[in-house]
């Protein structure tokens, strides 16, 4: 969904996907399913019906990894631990 380089806030870039959408296929969405508390907030003032999902950790210091290292990754630490 992201370009390379995009380093914009994620509720950045969906409302341009949204915009992109509507302008593309002229739809409109009857439901959204995140589990970001910003882009949750951005879907409920615009009046889309939106379901939060389980995922979003607020206090998670570090990102996980999920590249092409994340086998190996998991291998090294079970646990998830650094």
């Amino acid at each position: 969904m992201r370009a390379d380089h995009d380093n914009r806030r994620d509720d950045d870039v969906k409302r341009d996907l949204l915009i992109r959408m509507r302008r593309l296929y002229d739809v409109d969405p009857v439901l959204a399913i995140d589990d970001n508390p910003i882009v949750i907030a951005l879907w409920r003032s615009l009046d889309i019906p939106t379901v939060r999902v389980p995922g979003w950790d607020e206090h998670m210091p570090t990102a996980r990894p999920m590249g092409p290292n994340y086998r190996r990754y998991r291998k090294e630490n079970p646990d998830g631990s650094r």
